[in-house]
């Protein structure tokens, strides 16, 4: 089972696992439609993955197209800390955050960078955290990042 919290519209899609996709807005049409802070999900399900996308709009280094907003900053940090419990609170094997280039590497510090083709912008440098070694050390293009994680999840123990 794979759990994509704060799916988006680059959601997991796969047709030999199940999936439950969350997400708070019904127009990206997730499994199910649920703010991440109040997950609907018992504890411990043990999923084999379990990935999170938080918000991106006042982290990214494209926020200069909404000025510094200091209280969406503060809510983003705040729906990224919920991401962490949520791994823990359902038991990942294997957790898995992403977000574009910008502030949040300066509270999460990596040294991958990740450059693909996203839906909004042509090209958006992007970090990648995991508590999968083999996938710190990656470099995951968007259009198969789904292919490697699957993998990665299969040689975990």
């Amino acid at each position: 089972m794979i759990i994509d919290l704060c799916c988006g519209k680059g959601r997991f899609e796969s047709q030999n696992e199940e999936i439950i996709s969350i997400d708070i807005d019904r127009k990206v049409k997730p499994t199910i439609i649920a703010d991440v802070r109040y997950l609907p999900l018992k504890a411990n399900l043990k999923p084999r993955l379990c990935h999170a996308s938080p918000p991106c709009k006042y982290l990214s280094i494209a926020r200069v197209r909404f000025g510094y907003h200091e209280e969406g900053i503060a809510e983003t940090l705040r729906l990224v800390a919920t991401c962490f419990d949520a791994f823990k609170y359902l038991a990942a094997q294997t957790w898995t955050l992403e977000n574009p280039k910008g502030l949040l590497r300066k509270f999460l510090p990596t040294d991958i960078e990740v450059v693909y083709v996203a839906h909004d912008l042509m090209h958006k440098a992007t970090n990648f955290w995991s508590n999968n070694r083999a996938l710190k050390r990656a470099l995951i293009p968007q259009d198969i990042r789904q292919k490697i994680l699957s993998v990665a999840i299969k040689t975990e123990p």
